[in-house]
């Protein structure tokens, strides 16, 4: 939930500081006014790289991941 928050921070951000509405960035990010305004605000729940990536394009971003060791595997 917190990357969540902090990426679609990241994204209302840069929109707001590039100057560009939320119409402006969803054309851009070829996606609904919905969903990017969800992305904002950090309640999309299975976001796609596809769709993050071009969210932060579509306002001045560059998105870049990597994996990294962890603890060990997850286990429920």
């Amino acid at each position: 939930m917190a990357i969540r928050c902090s990426v679609g921070d990241g994204i209302a951000l840069a929109r707001v500081g590039a100057g560009a509405g939320l119409g402006e960035a969803v054309a851009a990010a070829a996606m609904s006014h919905a969903q990017l305004g969800r992305m904002e605000r950090g309640v999309t729940v299975g976001m796609s790289v596809d769709k993050l990536s071009r969210a932060c394009a579509a306002v001045g971003l560059r998105l870049i991941t990597r994996a990294v060791p962890g603890a060990g595997p997850a286990v429920d």
